[in-house]
């Protein structure tokens, strides 16, 4: 999905790509052409001041009967993801921040205080926490009921919580006879007014009426009057989410929200993600206001980009919409462009995809203190809000945003990820439209350049961090809250501890991809936390479902951040806690050096010309004094000359790197020095020059018309030495409609994503980008699948390893690390029931003396060449062990691969399974989080399994067999793991 956005009509075809395996996306729209909806409200009014709302119908009564339990349906993992279940062995160590405590602290808590309850809110599980604050009070809202609180002392300031609907009172209509919850609190900066929302509805299992029902207060006043409004949505419209979208012009000015829809049947399907927005100037004044809605986008988990603060976006800057990439890869904005005067919109047919550094979804759910249950850590969506911030005048010119979401740093273990993204907007076509990471191509002043600046995983120690919601003040620092769990930052193995509610941050000047120690004395006293908190015992594993940090107006610098905890242990009977932070250095006299385009310039020496860089200084706060700019490190032969060498707050001048056009085709870099008093910045200038615009490559893996190719196969071309990045293509027609799968890479291959059918013919290509344009398409070239096991046509089975397992002579290595002790890797006739009946490897399931962990490792198997691809793995198999619920796994095996002699293991995950792929992933044991089999196919007959070796074309491998169980209970006989008839082979 890397490449320019187009820029469609008022309706657009998504360009749906494919996923990575067969299980996944099965509750996704397979394919989808985008349903838009433009009207306006179906009703609006002023109502009468709130407090004499309240006053009338006492606020100690409800309005209408107490709300039903509100869950918002979810996806599971298999329907969401399809990357690599677990990270590999090295990913910890280079992409996640784990180093113990002792660095910079977290700042402080200031205020701290208890939101409202379970038990005074409805009673529905989870709470939807949401809350915001104005110059004088704090606003929560959780599930059907809503308070506001004295900001200062945290006093309430309502003799008991209110019923949501109690907005609506007199009304009519579903907002005011119902009370569902999905709660939304925002307090809009600029106009300095509260926006409240949650949504009506009869039935999520009937065609009917479905509401989101909004008010927006007259003034500032919280218990004043609220402009009310009704917008209808054709499907059943859950989990929303809100943002504010303001510009210059007040061209773009919306309420944003993005919508989960549903078909309202018995059983709920998922129809995508809406993206919507209504007409805020309108709402402001209490006029009718417009509605447009996109609908059918095939993504569960986006948000709308909310903006913070005073400051709006520059004139005709679109709204914008961003999710996380499903192959752990990167991230997708869209762009929203409206037109009130028509009530459309322009929208993106191809969201901007910014590639990341890599990050792996899935998680078994966190452990508690005194429950046996897990807590969902929402690992498939991107969690609330995302917050974007413009910077005043003198200030930098790219505006800010970040988002979090809960990833796997190993062993399913949840740590949260965070993403600070560049977004410039402008006028201009930068220096070329191929800009490496602004990928847009400017085709429109319309749309917004992105890009990340930051980004880390935030988990040390052995917690699990989750529900987090993210924020940024006026100086561009960052501030996190969340829930967190787990073994108290002790040794894994120890007792685990209840859910708490903590906070870290970071300046803007911190090391890159470093968020501070989050302040944590110990069990038991955590920062925002109460001392004693209790776990939830209830058979629900929802937490949550979402928590809200929020900026204080009044400073633009205190975090005001509300989550869930528990005062005791307790099925449903939750709390809330509202805290504030502060980072010393907000307000602080402090200076950006930017250099605009943001990354890496894209030059083509053809025509002749050298790259200019817009060198600027963003002043935060006041600057006494001039900054003075210099340059240094430019490679031999360029010429790095300033327009200026001294720049006032909040100017800029050029930077002319003469003589570059002279450099041969490559990548380089310099740097720009800035200097104001005691604060220094130095920005590295990267620029790629190729020489001519790029040729299209030439495909040679599979060779043209190669038959019973591997269904996972490596496809591969002549690589160029300029090349930014490839995309390639498949389809099963030479039309390429529809295209199956759409994948980028920067390397000269790809395996795709999809597991590919057997005996299917299949046709793909691809192109290159470099610094001067994107090639044609190659030619395009075809293969035919095979049956997993054969070889293609016109070669033969090279063996490389075999073992029937009737003799002794091959060399395995049997390990008991732990577990029952007459359950081993043993050489035998497996027991009646497996399929096996001749001599094979087989390992019963453990179930006493503690967590099972038995490994068998084979002899050092020295694979094929990738000229001999496909090369396989495969054995006979039963599998059968402890099962936990439909799809995971207690108790189980899997197969792991080391090409460093033994020193290290890694997983053979789905990603390479050919047949007999993992059921689940592991829930207990040793192999906590890891693809596992615990279940047989068919009963009393075995199965072939088998693998993809070509990634270690080559190599010289261990391959080893693994079994982990926890400690009690043993699957339906015969239980356990017995493999036979062990061959890996290439095709030569």
């Amino acid at each position: 999905m890397l490449g320019k956005s187009r820029l469609g009509l008022a309706i657009a075809i998504f360009a749906w790509i494919g996923t990575s395996h067969a299980a996944p996306d099965s509750q996704l729209p397979s394919r989808s052409t985008l349903r838009v909806e433009t009207g306006q409200d179906i009703k609006h009014d002023t109502s009468e001041p709130l407090r004499d709302i309240l006053a009338k119908i006492g606020d100690t009564q409800p309005v209408t009967a107490p709300a039903i339990p509100r869950v918002n349906l979810t996806l599971s993992y298999d329907d969401l993801v399809g990357n690599l279940r677990n990270p590999p062995t090295d990913y910890v160590s280079s992409r996640v921040q784990v180093e113990p405590r002792g660095g910079t602290p977290a700042p402080p808590i200031g205020v701290a205080f208890n939101g409202l309850s379970g038990s005074e809110s409805g009673g529905a599980l989870p709470p939807d926490t949401t809350g915001d604050v104005s110059p004088t009070h704090y606003f929560e809202w959780v599930n059907s009921r809503w308070m506001l609180f004295d900001k200062t002392t945290g006093a309430r300031l309502l003799t008991s919580p209110a019923n949501g609907n109690s907005f609506f009172v007199g009304f009519g209509g579903l907002c005011e006879t119902t009370n569902r919850g999905d709660p939304l609190v925002l307090w809009d900066d600029s106009a300095a007014r509260w926006v409240v929302s949650q949504f009506a509805f009869v039935s999520t299992t009937t065609p009917g009426t479905f509401l989101q029902c909004m008010a927006v207060s007259a003034t500032s006043d919280p218990l004043g009057a609220y402009h009310r409004y009704a917008f209808t949505f054709p499907l059943f419209n859950d989990y929303g989410k809100m943002g504010i979208w303001r510009t210059a012009d007040n061209a773009q000015n919306a309420y944003v929200l993005t919508m989960h829809e549903f078909t309202a049947a018995a059983t709920n399907v998922f129809q995508g993600t809406s993206f919507s927005a209504v007409e805020r100037d309108r709402m402001l004044q209490g006029l009718s206001a417009k509605f447009i809605r996109v609908g059918g986008i095939p993504f569960f988990g986006p948000l709308p980009i909310h903006l913070e603060g005073n400051n709006p976006m520059p004139a005709g800057s679109c709204p914008l919409f961003v999710d996380r990439a499903r192959a752990g890869n990167g991230y997708l904005l869209w762009d929203f462009c409206i037109n009130w005067n028509t009530g459309l919109t322009t929208f993106t047919d191809n969201p901007t995809f910014l590639a990341s550094d890599p990050f792996f979804q899935d998680t078994v759910g966190a452990p508690q203190s005194g429950a046996t249950q897990r807590l969902d850590a929402f690992s498939g969506r991107t969690m609330y809000m995302a917050a974007a911030r413009v910077y005043d005048g003198n200030g930098p010119a790219e505006a800010t945003a970040v988002i979090n979401h809960a990833a796997n740093v190993g062993n399913s273990r949840s740590g949260i990820r965070w993403v600070q993204f560049g977004l410039l907007p402008t006028n201009e076509v930068v220096s070329s439209p191929n800009s490496e990471s602004f990928s847009n191509g400017f085709e429109s002043n319309f749309v917004v350049a992105k890009r990340i600046i930051d980004q880390g995983v935030y988990a040390p120690g052995t917690d699990y961090r989750w529900m987090g919601s993210i924020n940024q003040d006026k100086n561009g620092n960052i501030g996190l809250g969340y829930t967190a769990t787990g073994y108290g930052n002790t040794a894994p193995g120890s007792s685990t501890i209840n859910p708490q509610v903590r906070h870290t941050a970071r300046a803007r000047t911190d090391a890159p991809g470093v968020m501070r120690d989050e302040i944590n004395t110990g069990l038991g006293g955590v920062d925002c936390s109460p001392v004693n908190t209790g776990s939830q015992s209830s058979t629900s594993l929802r937490w949550g479902d979402y928590s809200m940090t929020s900026i204080d107006p009044v400073d633009d610098c205190t975090f005001w951040h509300a989550n869930e905890y528990y005062s005791t242990s307790s099925a449903a009977n939750w709390n809330t806690r509202i805290c504030t932070f502060r980072l010393a250095e907000c307000g602080q006299a402090d200076f950006v050096l930017e250099t605009l385009p943001g990354s890496r310039i894209a030059f083509c020496a053809n025509p002749a010309r050298n790259p200019t860089v817009n060198v600027r200084v963003g002043a935060l706060g006041s600057l006494a004094s001039n900054t003075t700019i210099s340059t240094s490190g430019f490679p031999a032969g360029v010429t790095a000359n300033l327009g200026s060498s001294s720049l006032a707050p909040g100017t800029s001048t050029t930077l002319t790197l003469a003589g570059a056009v002279a450099l041969t085709p490559g990548v380089y870099s310099g740097t720009v020095s800035a200097v104001n008093g005691a604060l220094s910045r130095n920005r590295t200038v990267s620029f790629g020059v190729s020489a001519a615009t790029a040729v299209a490559p030439t495909t040679n893996t599979p060779a043209n018309g190669t038959l019973g190719a591997s269904i996972r196969p490596i496809l591969s071309w002549s690589a160029s030495a300029d090349a930014i990045r490839y995309t390639v293509e498949i389809s099963t027609n030479a039309g390429f409609s529809p295209i199956l799968e759409t994948g980028t890479t920067s390397t000269n291959s790809y395996v795709p994503t999809a597991l590919l059918s057997t005996n299917t013919q299949y046709f793909w290509r691809v192109r290159q980008l470099n610094y001067c344009g994107e090639s044609a398409n190659s030619v395009v070239s075809t293969f035919t699948t095979g049956v997993p096991g054969t070889c293609p046509v016109g070669t033969t089975n090279n063996v490389v390893f075999f073992d029937d397992i009737s003799g002794d002579a091959t060399p395995w290595v049997a390990q008991h690390i732990s577990g029952d002790i007459t359950k081993l890797w043993a050489k035998a006739v497996p027991p009646a029931g497996t399929g096996l009946t001749t001599r094979a490897w087989f390992n019963g399931n453990s179930e006493t003396n503690g967590v099972a962990d038995q490994r068998l490792t084979s002899p050092a198997i020295v694979l094929p060449s990738a000229a001999q691809s496909p090369i396989t793995l495969s054995f006979d198999a039963y599998h059968q062990f402890e099962t936990d619920g439909a799809v995971n796994c207690w108790d189980g095996g899997f197969v792991e691969i080391s090409t460093d002699g033994g020193t290290s293991f890694q997983a053979l995950t789905n990603a390479r399974t050919l047949t007999d792929a993992y059921p689940g992933v592991l829930t207990g044991g040793p192999g906590l989080g890891t693809e596992a089999w615990c279940r047989q196919a068919q009963a009393g007959v075995s199965v072939k399994s088998q693998f993809s070796l070509d990634q270690f074309a080559g190599q010289s491998v261990l391959l080893r067999f693994r079994v982990s169980a926890d400690d009690n209970t043993a699957g339906a006989a015969p239980a356990g793991w017995g493999i036979d008839n062990i061959e890996v082979k290439g095709c030569q």
